[in-house]
């Protein structure tokens, strides 16, 4: 019984996270473009110099996403 229990709580935890994580993909998703790009630039804590080269492969490819 005891195991069953525990088995039945496993699952219910992970069940959680797994929505939980769910919800954070939907907010990124929802992000403008250029928003997500400034993101990332901070997040990888780059400098002026690999930013702007940075932002110049992101217009690109979202050019080409929007072509297909």
């Amino acid at each position: 019984m005891k195991k069953v229990i525990g088995l039945c709580l496993v699952v219910l935890l992970s069940s959680t996270s797994v929505f939980a994580r769910e919800n954070r993909r939907m907010d990124k998703r929802k992000m403008d473009p250029s928003a997500r790009c400034e993101k990332m630039i901070a997040d990888l804590k780059l400098d002026e110099k690999q930013a702007v080269e940075f932002r110049k492969l992101q217009k690109s490819i979202w050019k080409r996403l929007k072509r297909t």
